[in-house]
Order: C-alpha cells, then sequence, then structure tokens
C-alpha cells in the first residue's frame, strides 16, 4: 500500500534535523539548556544516523549516553557501523558494552573468537579508559574464555612446562613468570591489552593468567555461554523455546478479550525507550495514521520498548543473527508488517480505532493476530496446490508459480520481479491487509482457472501432455497457460462456433486473424478487434454448465478482456496474406 504524505509519522522534534549538519551551534545551545536524562529523551526521536551526531554535540555527551538504552546504542552502531562509532564507543557504560558483545561475539551457542578479537581492537582505539572498563567489570569467566582463544599460557615449573604445540606460535613474556604464546597472527591489541592489565590490575593479570592454565576450555565456554544467556534473557532476547511462542495464533476477536492491564502499561514507565522501530521507518502506512492520533505520550514509550523486544524474538525465532544488520533490519520489518496487519484487521481499518487498540493492547497480541491472517492465507495457497497442483502447472505462467510458490514458505511472502532484462525475484513480507487481500483474490482466480478449464474447456491433466505433443506452439509447459488456452478457444469459437481447445491450422489461424480483426480503411493503422467477439463468447461460456458465481464471472469477464488484449498485441502487426513465421507468434495453440 503506497503511503501518503498524510501516513508519514514523524515525532515532533524541538529543531529542524537540517541543523545537526547546517547550524550545529544552535543545536549544542539547545541541548545546553536540558538535563542530561532530557537530552538523551529528544535525541531518541531523532533518525538513527542523527542520534550519534546529537550526543557527540551534547557538552555532556559521556553522562547524555548513559541514559541511552542498550539496544538503541547498539542499534545506532550497526547502522553506521562500528569505524564511524568509535565516538560513542569511547563514552559507553560498561552495561552497554556488555550488551554490544553479547550480541558480537557468539553466533548461536557457538563463540566466535574472530569477532572478540575484532571488538577488542575497536575498544582498543576507543581509548585506554574503555579497555580498563572491560578488564574490571567484564564477568571473569567470559575474559578467561577470550584469552584462551588467543593465546597459550605456561609457566617454568614441574607442572605447568609441558609447551607443547607452541613451535610455530609468537613468544611474549612481560615478567619471564608466564610465557604466553599467541595462536592469531594480529597479536598488537592482545599485547597493549596485557600490558595494560600488568601494569594497572595486576591481581586480575595473575588471576587470569592462572586461570588461563587450568581452566578446562569447553567447561569455561560453557559457563560463559550460561552467563552470556542469562543476560540476554534479562535484555528481552529469550531462548529459542521461548521465543517459538510468538508464533502462537490469534484470532482478531481475541483483542477485546486481551486487554492491556493499567499496571502492566506502565512496565516500561521511568526508562528512556529505544525508538529506532518507530523513527526509523519500519512502521507501515495503517501503524503510522494509528500513532498520528495515539495521544499517550507514556504509552508511545512503552511501545518503543514493546517492539523492540519482540524484534528480539523474532530474530530468535527465525534463527537470525542480531549482530546481522540485515538480519535485523528483517526482524524489525517483518515485526512491524505483523503488527500492521493485526491492528487493521482488529481496528476494521478505522486508524482512530487502532489508536485506540495500541493504547489497550500489547503488540505481541497485535502481532499474533497478523500471523494468525498469514497462516490462513497459507492454508488456502496449500490446498489449491495439494488438490490442483498437477493443472496448475499447465494454467499459470511462470510469473504466477513464482509467486504462488512464496505464498508456503515457513512465512508467506509478497514476490516481486525487479526491472530489466536481467530481472531477478525479490521477496518481502506481507505489509498489509490490502496486499493480503490482493493475494487471496488471487487464489481464488486460480481456482476459478482450474474450473473453468475443466468445465467450460473441457480439459484435464491428462489432456495437457497430449496437447503440447501436438502444438509447435506452446513448446513446453511453462509457455503454456490460462490466457493460451482460453485464447485458442476463443479463436475456435469464432472460427467454428465450438469452445475447444484443439490446436489451430497455420491455415485457420490465418483465417481468425482476418475474421477477428475490424477492417483498416489505412493499412497503417493500429487494427481494432471486433466487438461483438468478446461478449458472444462470454455468453457462450456461460451457458455452458458449471456453478456460475458472482465472482466467476467477474474472473471470466477479466480473463476474456485480457486474452483479447493479448490476441491483438501478439496479431495487431501481422498481415495474413503474406508469409508468418509462426514460431515467433504466441498467440495461441498452433500446430
Amino acid at each position: 500500500m503506497k503511503e501518503s504524505q498524510d501516513d508519514k509519522f514523524e515525532f515532533a522534534v524541538p529543531f529542524p534535523v537540517s541543523w545537526i549538519d547546517s547550524q550545529p551551534h544552535m543545536v549544542e545551545d539547545f541541548l545546553s539548556k536540558l538535563t542530561p536524562e532530557d537530552q538523551a529523551r529528544e535525541i531518541l526521536r531523532f533518525p538513527s544516523r542523527k542520534k550519534m551526531d546529537l550526543v557527540i554535540l551534547s557538552e555532556q555527551s559521556k553522562e547524555v549516553m548513559a541514559f541511552l538504552p542498550e539496544e538503541e546504542v547498539y542499534q545506532m552502531i550497526k547502522d553506521a557501523g562500528e569505524s564511524e562509532s568509535l565516538p560513542i564507543l569511547s563514552i559507553a557504560t560498561e552495561e552497554q558494552l556488555q550488551y554490544i558483545f553479547d550480541l558480537e561475539w557468539w553466533r548461536g551457542d557457538k563463540f566466535c573468537p574472530s569477532e572478540a578479537l575484532k571488538w577488542l581492537d575497536i575498544l582498543e582505539q576507543s581509548g585506554q579508559e574503555q579497555w580498563l572498563k572491560w578488564l574490571v567489570t567484564e564477568e571473569f569467566e567470559q575474559k578467561v574464555m577470550v584469552m584462551q582463544a588467543f593465546m597459550k599460557v605456561f609457566k617454568a615449573d614441574e607442572m605447568t612446562d609441558s609447551y607443547e604445540g607452541v613451535e610455530k606460535l609468537e613468544h611474549f613474556t612481560l615478567d619471564g613468570i608466564y610465557d604466553i604464546y599467541f595462536k592469531v597472527e594480529e597479536t598488537g591489541a592482545l599485547k597493549k591489552f596485557l600490558l595494560l592489565l600488568r601494569s594497572t590490575e595486576e591481581k586480575i593479570y595473575f588471576s587470569l593468567m592462572e586461570a588461563i592454565i587450568w581452566y578446562p576450555v569447553t567447561q569455561t565456554i560453557e559457563r560463559a555461554y550460561h552467563w552470556r544467556m542469562t543476560r540476554t534473557s534479562e535484555r528481552g532476547i529469550p531462548p529459542f523455546d521461548e521465543a517459538m511462542q510468538i508464533y502462537s495464533p490469534l484470532n482478531p476477536a481475541s483483542l477485546r478479550e486481551l486487554p492491556l492491564e493499567p499496571k502492566d502499561a506502565n512496565v516500561f514507565e521511568g526508562r528512556a525507550a529505544p525508538m529506532y522501530p518507530i523513527v526509523d521507518g519500519f512502521a507501515p502506512s495503517f501503524l503510522k495514521q494509528c500513532l498520528i492520533h495515539l495521544d499517550h505520550s507514556k504509552r508511545m514509550g512503552s511501545l518503543g520498548w514493546e517492539m523492540v523486544l519482540l524484534a528480539n524474538k523474532v530474530m530468535v525465532a527465525d534463527k537470525k543473527e542480531p549482530s546481522q544488520p540485515d538480519a535485523r533490519n528483517e526482524a524489525l520489518r517483518k515485526s512491524m508488517a505483523y503488527i500492521n496487519i493485526g491492528l487493521e484487521a482488529g481496528a476494521e481499518g478505522d486508524p482512530q480505532k487502532g489508536a485506540r487498540l495500541l493504547e489497550q493492547v500489547w503488540v505481541l497480541t497485535l502481532f499474533q493476530v497478523g500471523h494468525e491472517r498469514l497462516l490462513t492465507l497459507k492454508g488456502k495457497a496449500q490446498k489449491l496446490i495439494s488438490e490442483r497442483g498437477a493443472f496448475l502447472e499447465y494454467l499459470i505462467p511462470p510469473a504466477d508459480k513464482e509467486r504462488l510458490s512464496a505464498l508456503v514458505e515457513r512465512f508467506p511472502q509478497v514476490s516481486e520481479l525487479g526491472a530489466g532484462s536481467g530481472a531477478s525475484w525479490s521477496f518481502r513480507e506481507f505489509q498489509s491487509l490490502d496486499e493480503i487481500e490482493a493475494m487471496d483474490d488471487f487464489l481464488d482466480r486460480q481456482k476459478f482457472h482450474v474450473r473453468f478449464a475443466r468445465h467450460i474447456l473441457s480439459l484435464n491433466p491428462k489432456d495437457m501432455d497430449r496437447l503440447l505433443f501436438e502444438c509447435s506452439f506452446p513448446e513446453d509447459s511453462d509457455a503454456m497457460n490460462i490466457v493460451i488456452l482460453t485464447s485458442t478457444a476463443l479463436a475456435r469459437f469464432v472460427l467454428f462456433k465450438e469452445i475447444s481447445c484443439e490446436p489451430l491450422t497455420e491455415a485457420g489461424a490465418k483465417s481468425f486473424i482476418e475474421m477477428f480483426f475490424l477492417p483498416n480503411i489505412n493499412s497503417a493503422d493500429p487494427k481494432e478487434p471486433q466487438p461483438h467477439i468478446a461478449e458472444a463468447f462470454t455468453q457462450a461460456a456461460i451457458e455452458l454448465p458449471m456453478a456460475w458465481t458472482g465472482g466467476d464471472r467477474r474472473y471470466l469477464s477479466e480473463l476474456i478482456v485480457f486474452c483479447m488484449g493479448h490476441l491483438s498485441d501478439q496479431l495487431g502487426s501481422i498481415n495474413p496474406k503474406g508469409l508468418i513465421e509462426w514460431k515467433y507468434v504466441r498467440a495461441f495453440c498452433i500446430k
């Protein structure tokens, strides 16, 4: 659904966004009059790429940073890239750094040493203060796990002096007591880390060296993963089994039965809320219209939290990596799309009702209603393929086959063909009820085409192989479709007053061309088809035995209009008196 200017939702910001680049002194002056917490709340209203600039412009940037939600900081970094984010990483809090590392250093339940080394290097670039912050505050077993991935440590005594497997590794020692052998080639950041640790936190240094020697590697990783999962669960990134519960379907009627209790609505009160799902354009059109009518500032904040936590669950349930920007944005788009569909269904398309729903129910409930609507669409597509798939193979063109197959994926999707000769198919989430209803109509149209082919064109799947064998065109099932078959029947109706899909001879095809078009006084003028043909063929088809419905009549009318246009496009420039290269004509079945 195309978004109009009236649909566009934006937070009211205290000054034009352009000032951040054009008049930074005005921005600095505005921020200086606010407390750090109020600055943070104002910054959250701006688009993602501008939030970082605003933090840097603040005279109290470190204090402001402390009020930003970890989730928002992480999204800012993923949007801008790590190298562009050093100014805010240098003032990030321990909790913000921990959140980043918990997502960046793991892929599922697997620790990724290369990612940890990359981030330790970024931490070193952010300044000594951030190094020390991590050294002191990081959970001990995670520090051990990280260092065990990068180095082996030995000590010259009778129990730890085996020195096995170090022949080709770089040696390093700070005190002659611990011999360190690096497993990685890039050791600059690691050496700085060890020097800093030895000079500033000697007790931690000795404890860490002993732990690297003695802690069993596998058990250390398991314990570190356990603590990591505890932390991420507290931040709304649950285990897989729990996350999968978001896909429990709900009927729209349930929205009236599952009200949000007033005490629950205040669960996020007092905390600055991440706003990027709303501010950065992930919200589809109807949801934006509802937000315009939402007169509840506190609820807006809790909506931000709910949307972020829901997107986290979607990432886990869909087995997407939170550290990958594309995966994060895909989960956000999906979450917001399903919310939008559920909201539209529950509000019956009325934005004011939608605003009231946003105040009264959890967005998870709206998400589940949207998911239920898509499951219904998927079930309808699966039933059609199961019952009529063999016949549909010959009735729908390749583009429609792509659309149909996209509906029976784990999550139904919209398939779109790009522009240009070498264009490829792309897939995205359904965004609105309009799109779902359009695809419902598409499926009903395919069901009609099957019935029409059986009862009116007198075809069945077994006939199709014989028909293809007898034809010079179509040459295969991809070239065969309901338009070609109906155009053949229309041609035979014009020639012989019968509705049949038997292939035309070349002579019969030439005669049809002469009968199909109105005579032209000027041969250069475009040819127009005889106007009575479509009506006569429609009437003849309707008189044949089939349980016709109102929808059937509409689909038949659309099909015949399309066939008339198809025949005009294919045959309009052909001279039936001359030589015709039939292998290039794609109008109907021909021998």
